[in-house]
């Protein structure tokens, strides 16, 4: 008799034992479950930032590239506009030259006219001179 009710008193907290036991294995189980979970999503995650960083470092070599290229073809730039300032340099000089010259050759022109000017008035006045002789 003292065994059954030492059962009966010892079953509803083997019960309680029992429903606490299961209750802790659902846990267990669920943060198991969590756990899985928020491994593939950490993992997606470093997934996703190693293809992120990945395709920022083949961004930033590609800009780094066009940057270069950009560079170079302005220099090339800079170094046509340079032989283009020598050679309009050039030309500026060339054409005082010429124009210095054709000056030149106009003063002379003037001169020879003048002279051939003369020259024609003074045959002019000793034709005349002559006929009148």
């Amino acid at each position: 008799l003292r065994i059954e009710r030492a059962n009966d008193r010892e079953l509803p907290r083997l019960r309680m034992a029992e429903r606490e036991r299961k209750r802790a294995q659902a846990m267990l189980m669920q943060a198991r479950w969590d756990k899985d979970v928020l491994e593939r999503d950490f993992g997606r995650v470093i997934s996703g930032l190693e293809e992120q960083r990945a395709a920022q470092e083949l961004s930033a070599r590609t800009l780094r590239g066009e940057v270069l290229q950009t560079k170079r073809e302005g220099e090339e730039m800079v170094a046509v506009m340079r032989e283009n300032d020598l050679r309009m340099a050039e030309m500026r000089h060339d054409q005082f030259e010429a124009e210095s010259f054709i000056s030149h050759l106009h003063g002379q022109l003037r001169r020879l006219e003048a002279e051939r000017s003369s020259l024609r008035s003074s045959m002019d006045r000793e034709l005349r001179d002559r006929q009148d002789v």
